[in-house]
């Protein structure tokens, strides 16, 4: 994993900080203090902070006695970041994200008649609608993800989270013509396939997709409308995302939302046990 790092060791060092954060956002809840007061309860060392209806802070505090270098320090928050978002993504079925930056994409130079250069990026979209009613976030909600946290957290390099994580970025992503939704739901699909080939079925692979993916769906208790809602998604998944052979159409983001959901619906069901016990 390449990356630099040292002008933000700098940085700390120059200003005694403890902690890295950064901003969550989300377009299907809305937020509030009370729900995430909870972490208090649990010792974490997650920190939320600067809470607006539909942005948070989330820092990570460094411990010496934990992290045995700034190296490990910036890995760890990284992974405990990115699997909270997850896990908040699974516990209320909803959308969070990494509040994304312009650094995120490229940047140009543009050069004046005056020979001055300055540096900026072209514009673009980060936040869309989310399909559903913007709801309330709960204590609850907040509660599972603590609790999911510490089981996703052990197996960070799976492909579930690995494709998971990638799902939601593409998601978020819009460059002036460039969206990348069908990348996100291609993310989402394949990190179905692979919880319903390793865990619900555990199989090596699947013989008939759709008719095995139906039949996964059931067993963890999908309702039947939801378990049809999958089919159009597998038509859409063979002629438009994993394939190029057909007329090639827009993915619209309700077909990201309506897989992702039937993803975390699944993976709520899956991992339920561990906030029941």
């Amino acid at each position: 994993m390449a990356y630099n790092i040292y002008a933000m060791r700098k940085t700390i060092n120059s200003i005694g900080s403890k902690a890295l954060s950064c901003s969550i956002r989300t377009t299907s809840h809305k937020l509030n203090s009370n729900a995430f007061s909870i972490l208090a309860d649990y010792n974490s060392p997650i920190i939320i902070n600067n809470i607006e209806d539909d942005l948070l802070e989330l820092s990570y505090s460094y411990n010496p006695s934990t992290h045995k270098d700034f190296h490990d320090f910036i890995i760890l928050t990284h992974l405990i970041t990115s699997t909270f978002i997850m896990s908040l993504n699974i516990s209320t079925v909803g959308y969070f994200n990494w509040a994304v930056n312009d650094h995120s994409f490229p940047f140009y130079k543009l050069i004046s008649p005056e020979n001055k250069i300055s540096l900026g990026h072209i514009s673009f979209q980060h936040k869309h609608p989310f399909p559903d009613k913007v709801m309330d976030i709960t204590s609850a909600d907040v509660k599972r993800a603590i609790l999911l946290l510490s089981v996703l957290s052990k197996e960070h390099e799976s492909i579930l989270i690995q494709e998971y994580m990638k799902g939601i970025m593409h998601l978020s992503w819009d460059f002036l013509f460039f969206e990348f939704r069908k990348e996100a739901f291609g993310n989402f699909y394949r990190a179905l396939e692979n919880v319903v080939t390793e865990r619900i079925l555990k199989v090596t692979k699947l013989s008939n997709e759709l008719k095995q993916i139906h039949e996964a769906l059931t067993k963890v208790g999908m309702p039947d409308d939801i378990v049809a809602e999958f089919t159009p998604l597998y038509v859409l998944r063979s002629n438009q995302v994993m394939h190029a052979q057909k007329k090639q159409n827009i993915i619209a983001f309700d077909d990201v939302y309506k897989i992702k959901a039937i993803l975390d619906a699944t993976l709520y069901r899956i991992f339920k046990p561990a906030w029941t016990e």
